[in-house]
């Protein structure tokens, strides 16, 4: 199915104006959600994406304004950021885990700690172990020394 950008325009007014979504745009909205995710949602579940981006979209569509941008390039851009907010909390939430399970215990997440690091308070370069325990938390910036002046 073809969907021309006046349709999508018209029906979104339609909504604007009515309040209520038709059904004809419900289909046009999924089937643009899905080419999109076909293409930009690599790495997602594609029915996962789909769904959450028109659902996305009815909630924000009554924004668009016709003379800022076309129908399809709004709807467009919609699902494409919500794609990417999605990957985003998917690599956050992965991220959470792995430390997580690392500090129970599990080999899974090892934070790269550096070996020397500045201290602010005298200026100097020192290995890490002159920082204590709060520097592999990323919580130290100066020195044992410069902590006790």
């Amino acid at each position: 199915m073809w969907i021309s950008k006046t349709e999508l325009a018209n029906e979104i007014n339609l909504m604007t104006v009515s309040g209520r979504a038709s059904e004809r745009l419900g289909r046009m909205l999924l089937l643009i959600a899905d080419g999109a995710a076909r293409r930009y949602a690599t790495g997602l579940e594609h029915d996962e994406a789909v769904a959450s981006a028109v659902c996305h979209l009815l909630g924000v569509i009554d924004r668009y304004d016709p003379h800022k941008s076309d129908a399809f390039s709004y709807v467009t851009t919609i699902c494409i950021n919500r794609f990417l907010h999605m990957r985003r909390e998917v690599r956050f939430r992965n991220a959470l885990l792995a430390h997580v399970r690392y500090e129970m215990g599990g080999e899974d997440f090892r934070p790269e700690i550096p070996k020397y690091k500045n201290c602010i308070g005298c200026g100097k370069e020192k290995p890490a172990s002159a920082f204590g325990q709060d520097f592999i938390r990323g919580l130290a910036n100066k020195c044992k020394n410069c902590n006790r002046r």
